[in-house]
């Protein structure tokens, strides 16, 4: 496979992977408020997310998908480009 090609088939696994990922977002949005509404606390529900309780419950009453992001590395450290 020539670099084109390669860049090409590289691209196409960015897009199914970020299509994936906000799926997913929505699909563990559901299953928050599923869980808030059996009768899950926030900071059950935050602990399960591996996230902040105030973080999850600001993305949920907010109506957007939740995304559990960790940093794994230092501000300023990698260049993005």
């Amino acid at each position: 496979m020539d670099e084109p090609e390669a860049v090409h088939a590289l691209l196409a696994q960015v897009r199914i992977l970020a299509a994936n990922q906000r799926a997913n977002a929505r699909e563990l949005r559901d299953a928050v408020i599923a869980a808030h509404e059996a009768g899950a606390s926030w900071s059950e529900l935050g602990r399960a997310a591996g996230m902040l309780r105030e973080t999850l419950f600001r993305q949920v009453k907010a109506g957007s998908p939740v995304v559990v992001v960790k940093a794994s590395h230092k501000m300023g450290t990698d260049d993005p480009a």
